[in-house]
């Protein structure tokens, strides 16, 4: 697994236009949200018989709720992690370096559409 490093992290975000930015980048909600929490991942390499590798940006609310009118999120984190269909993740397993580099391309697209400047650098965890 790699973890990101940007200046999204512990920036706020209204929450309707941080999903919608996101979902025009193909991003979709992770199933597991909660009116406090959420995550945000889009698949980098899908395959039914291998791997699959994923960017997931995770966010916290920090006024409001989740899908309630008016909320605030903020960034916590984003990882770039390999997983398979009722396997779960695998966070010890090395991400591709093509992966890393195509996941790099699609986080500068996030960040210029949320207006924040893509300094990026990543470390394998």
């Amino acid at each position: 697994m790699i973890e990101v490093h940007s200046p999204l992290i512990g920036k706020v975000f209204d929450f309707e236009s941080f999903q919608d930015a996101l979902e025009k980048l193909g991003f979709s909600k992770n199933e597991t949200y909660t009116y406090t929490y959420a995550a945000f991942d889009l698949p980098i390499f899908k395959s039914k018989i291998e791997e699959d590798y994923y960017i997931r940006i995770f966010v916290d609310a920090v006024e409001g709720m989740i899908e309630k009118r008016d909320c605030k999120v903020q960034v916590n984190e984003i990882q770039i992690f390999k997983a398979k269909y009722h396997r779960g993740i695998f966070n010890e397993d090395e991400v591709p370096k093509a992966y890393v580099k195509k996941a790099e391309e699609i986080l500068q697209k996030v960040h210029e559409r949320l207006n924040v400047p893509a300094e990026l650098t990543m470390t394998e965890k």
